[in-house]
């Protein structure tokens, strides 16, 4: 698994983008300048950043700072 630098296509009149992922798509190791916000909507996550595991709850929001490393895979519910 290798470690890419990301550069979104962003709006320069509204640099934001957003998009969801119900657990089945593991977001590898990157990074990019601008800030993340993780906010899990149901379920748990497991999220890493600079190498710190991190297991995220429902109703939880994380901001990840411009820089930092960052990757998360949803956890299946049983």
């Amino acid at each position: 698994m290798g470690l890419y630098l990301e550069f979104p296509a962003l709006d320069k009149d509204f640099p934001m983008r957003s998009f969801t992922n119900e657990g089945g798509v593991i977001v590898y190791p990157h990074w990019h300048k601008e800030i993340e916000l993780i906010y899990v909507i149901e379920g748990r996550l497991n999220l890493g950043v600079n190498d710190v595991p991190i297991q995220m709850a429902e109703g939880e929001i994380y901001v990840i700072n411009g820089g930092d490393v960052h990757y998360f895979l949803g956890i299946a519910e049983q």
